[in-house]
């Protein structure tokens, strides 16, 4: 019984997250992998890894980033706004 109430206690391994495809006008094609640990941002064909906050992510060196709307509904990068960013689920690892 112990042992069941700690398993369910304890923190999931990871969660799959989303995969976001969006387009910023003269950025090009940006796109967000949302997964839990080890989210990612792919901007002009460089992937950087990133960190989340409560409305964006961030590179972990600072130099890019990017918010989101609720329940990011809509994308803002460089004052560029897309509200038809394609999300797709991440399949499980």
């Amino acid at each position: 019984m112990l042992l069941a109430l700690l398993a369910a206690m304890s923190p999931a391994p990871g969660t799959p997250g989303e995969t976001y495809t969006c387009h910023f006008g003269q950025y090009g094609m940006v796109v967000i992998n949302t997964r839990y640990p080890g989210a990612t941002m792919t901007v002009g064909g460089r992937t950087i890894l990133v960190y989340g906050g409560s409305d964006f992510f961030q590179a972990r060196d600072g130099d890019e980033f990017i918010l989101f709307g609720p329940n990011m509904r809509f994308w803002i990068y460089h004052d560029i706004r897309d509200n038809h960013c394609v999300r797709r689920p991440n399949r499980r690892r």
